[in-house]
């Protein structure tokens, strides 16, 4: 007998170790990738060289926001739903393997729009656990052939493999998002803190130049807060820079920057904005805080009447200024604001 012939690796075809090549070249592209576009680009590719999926559907379960992933015939695309569809929700309920059935009468949900057409012969659905908890959902379609048992196999692996790195690069994502925040946002008010308003400053004081518009700068800082604070606690302090905040973000435009300066105090940066604009946007802001009082709670009748006073000034195409004497003029401009009498704007 031919030695050849008792070798057992001859019951593996070339097409058979192409499909196993194929399946861990796609294992290693989905481990290394942080790209959600790119991993499932590539899924969409490679699904053919190893398995008979030619359209998917993958659900990965987050807690607000769940990640869908559509893929058909070499393509991918991803969106982010807060309810699931029909079809997920059966299945998530089911929690089991399913073989859809795609001939006579349609009993169950309406399969996908992309895994539907004449020559679909076989759908199949897999939950994807992790421990002991439901974290994916992922159905595939095979056109003029139905899936064998070493597709299903490979198709399972890939799925388990797909949704645990999904769901590592979502939780990797919001906690760099987290971590951005924290390091950018104040925490009481929301709005920018004082590093990063200025780093903010620092590179928008270059645009006139460069647009030829004109950038302008408002320190704003509340009329007595320390009475507030002294005379109500801290805790109403706190509730009265909030809703303060929450106004000032209403009286101004998407394009403006808004960030707490200081205790009391906030710096608007604002582009376009030129000198005359500028004097009108300042007057509305200062309305905006003036016009009415701040309640401090809903269900007690107490209100505090506060105002702000405001120091501005602008950048033109043609100025010189940096940063530091832009935030220096507007600082004088706040300083005679309340040499008036508080409660008004100047503009230098």
């Amino acid at each position: 007998m031919d030695a050849d012939a008792e070798n057992p690796w001859n019951n593996l075809t070339a097409q058979q170790l192409i499909r196993y090549e194929a399946l861990f070249r796609l294992i290693e592209d989905i481990q290394n990738t942080e790209d959600l576009n790119h991993l499932a680009k590539q899924v969409a590719i490679q699904w053919k060289y190893f398995a008979r999926v030619t359209s998917w559907h993958l659900v990965v379960f987050q807690e607000y926001q769940h990640v869908v992933i559509d893929g058909n015939q070499g393509k991918a695309g991803i969106s982010m739903e807060t309810t699931l569809s029909s079809w997920d929700s059966h299945y998530h309920n089911l929690g089991i393997p399913s073989c859809v059935n795609i001939k006579g009468d349609k009993i169950g949900p309406l399969v996908p729009d992309h895994m539907r057409s004449p020559d679909i012969t076989d759908i199949r659905v897999f939950p994807i656990f992790r421990s002991e908890n439901l974290i994916g959902l992922l159905s595939v379609a095979a056109r003029n052939h139905a899936f064998n048992d070493l597709d299903l196999k490979f198709i399972q692996l890939v799925g388990r493999y797909l949704t645990d790195r999904v769901s590592d690069i979502i939780r990797f994502q919001r906690e760099r998002e987290a971590l951005t925040e924290k390091a950018t946002r104040d925490s009481l008010t929301g709005i920018y803190n004082r590093g990063f308003i200025l780093e903010s400053l620092q590179k928008q004081i270059l645009l006139p130049k460069r647009t030829n518009n004109s950038l302008s700068l408002l320190l704003i800082d509340i009329d007595h807060f320390k009475k507030i604070n002294d005379e109500y606690g801290h805790q109403v302090g706190d509730m009265v820079l909030q809703e303060i905040t929450k106004r000032l973000k209403q009286a101004t435009r998407d394009s403006d920057s808004l960030g707490r300066y200081g205790g009391e105090e906030f710096l608007f940066v604002l582009f376009p904005c030129d000198f005359q604009m500028l004097a009108r946007m300042a007057e509305r802001v200062r309305t905006a805080i003036a016009s009415r009082p701040i309640n401090l709670q809903a269900n007690i009748r107490h209100q505090i009447e506060v105002t702000i006073s405001i120091g501005g000034t602008s950048v033109t195409p043609q100025s010189e200024a940096n940063c530091n004497t832009l935030i220096k003029i507007a600082d004088e401009a706040l300083y005679r604001s309340k040499a008036n009498g508080r409660n008004c704007v100047t503009i230098i």
